[in-house]
């Protein structure tokens, strides 16, 4: 079998919005018709790929930035936006391609670094999800408030800027569909149907306990972050 590697695929499409990049369709005929998710993807303009970084994606208590290409922390940091911040040249010469090689681990170790010391302090200040309470310390994801992308250096390690959260809950928080008042209510998305609540482990009138220290973060998180409505 001829296998060729063409680079890292990533959901999204660069110019094109989350409705365009994932779209719900229907499939089959009835009586057994389903509905599910068609997603397109971008292949990401990476070269080398370490086995080392592979073998830890598949492993689930491995560190997925571990050896990870700096194309693929960037989209992971960025999200989709990404796609709209690159451009595509698939011709790289062997020296630049070593320039690039040794300026990602330099990234790398930097990004490891300050990721690292972040999630320590939010460990040591309060060792569980902010909104539900899970405790299992491997499934606990280090959320910034500001997304790193929007971060000066000192933002990206300051512990007022960041809560533990579990995937569910870090899924809704970084992608806009929950907020936090500086109160510490909820806020819920108009966007997120009601029938999903139980699911997602939130409800009208939940709330976190918050400091006066997240307020300027949180305030950028509603205006910027949250998506209010459709």
């Amino acid at each position: 079998m001829n296998v060729q590697f063409k680079g890292i695929a990533v959901p999204g499409l660069k110019g094109k919005g989350k409705e365009d990049s994932l779209q719900l369709k229907s499939f089959g005929e009835s009586p057994n018709k389903f509905r599910n998710f068609e997603a397109h993807f971008t292949i990401l303009n990476e070269h080398v790929v370490e086995k080392d970084w592979l073998y830890n994606l598949k492993d689930y208590e491995g560190d997925s930035l571990e050896s990870a290409p700096k194309e693929w922390i960037s989209y992971v940091e960025s999200g989709p936006d990404y796609l709209d911040r690159i451009s595509y040249d698939s011709q790289t010469s062997g020296a630049s391609l070593h320039k690039i090689l040794a300026s990602e681990k330099e990234y790398l170790r930097l990004t490891r670094t300050t990721q690292g010391k972040f999630r320590e302090k939010l460990l040591k200040e309060f060792p569980s999800c902010k909104v539900c309470g899970l405790k299992i310390k491997e499934l606990l994801v280090a959320s910034h408030i500001k997304p790193w992308k929007d971060c000066d250096d000192e933002e990206r390690v300051d512990a007022s800027n960041g809560f533990l959260l579990c995937p569910s809950h870090n899924a809704l928080f970084d992608s806009g569909l929950i907020t936090v008042e500086d109160t510490g209510d909820i806020l819920i998305s108009e966007l997120l149907d009601k029938k999903e609540y139980p699911l997602l482990n939130v409800r009208e009138g939940l709330g976190v306990d918050v400091k006066h220290k997240h307020s300027k973060y949180l305030k950028w998180h509603r205006d910027t972050v949250f998506r209010d409505k459709a």
